[in-house]
């Protein structure tokens, strides 16, 4: 176990100087199961070693990359008496290729920028920047477009990586947009698409009423809330204008700084639609909005 690893700092973007000792198995790094990504080894270390709280590493001769997954420890009675004598990490090649899919990408997130009572429309910000290694699955035809189609991938990713659905990473100029995510070998995985974000800035559109002391009548005001929500698919925001048929709005807890209720509007590109029923999926934290 002489071969000498580099701690990366999630904090600089830096490795080293501090550093492990360890090594990467000599197996064919290149055999996939069942179409997995081809870059995983074991790397044999000796028992309590640690490892970086990035759980990203540099090989300081090579200069590969790799990202700390499960381990485990393997004892022998008849030599050391059942102490562990070795442990085995399951590490993922991350080194840039320059080509989009594996290397140090950008992190961004979309969220609401203002108080908790009027949150706004969300704004795009980096959060941060997750080494990631990514693999073309399939293609699919995008909902309500001609001769469209949705690239999508699987991506690894270190576990403590915070992502969350809809968040997005660039990388070498392209970017992949969260679906899904899961955790499988002590590694993140995450399902990425390369398509539009779904989520459109709209206006939830309230009304009050007040008696009017001097004309001795009823006034009502109304209070446009911008809010970032999602209209369910492709084709249902294209005939937004068309109010012939029902539409549903699904918003988040955290994206509007009330309960919506039935008879306020809601209003995208000038267009009015009215709330008929507003249901609560409390698994998910949304309101979901039937629209007319």
């Amino acid at each position: 176990m002489r071969e000498s690893y580099f701690y990366w700092d999630a904090d600089t973007g830096v490795f080293g100087p501090k550093r492990f000792q360890g090594r990467l198995a000599p197996v064919d790094r290149f055999l996939s199961i069942y179409n997995r990504p081809t870059r995983m080894r074991q790397m044999q270390i000796k028992p309590g070693t640690e490892l970086p709280a990035s759980l990203v590493f540099q090989h300081a001769t090579t200069g590969e990359i790799y990202i700390a997954g499960d381990s485990r420890s393997d004892t022998r009675w008849d030599v050391t008496d059942g102490e562990p004598y070795v442990s085995l990490v399951m590490a993922h090649e991350v080194t840039p290729n320059g080509r989009g899919t594996t290397g140090l990408a950008a992190h961004y997130r979309r969220a609401p920028a203002g108080p908790a009572d009027e949150p706004g429309w969300d704004v795009k910000g980096q959060i941060g920047s997750v080494y990631v290694d990514l693999e073309y699955r399939t293609s699919a035809s995008q909902e309500g477009v001609y001769d469209a189609r949705v690239s999508d991938f699987y991506a690894w990713a270190p576990i403590n990586a915070a992502v969350q659905e809809l968040d997005t990473f660039e990388l070498d100029g392209r970017e992949y947009r969260v679906t899904d995510l899961y955790t499988d070998m002590g590694f993140l995985g995450m399902k990425l698409q390369q398509d539009p974000d779904p989520r459109v800035d709209l206006y939830v559109v309230t009304a009050e009423r007040a008696y009017n002391e001097a004309t001795h009548k009823f006034e009502g005001t109304e209070t446009k809330h911008e809010v970032t929500a999602i209209v369910s698919g492709a084709r249902e925001q294209a005939v937004w204008s068309n109010l012939d048929n029902a539409i549903q709005v699904v918003i988040d807890f955290a994206a509007i700084g009330f309960e919506p209720k039935t008879n306020m509007a809601v209003e995208i590109d000038g267009i009015r639609r009215t709330v008929k029923n507003v249901f609560t999926s409390v698994g998910k934290k949304q309101y979901e909005l039937v629209c007319e």
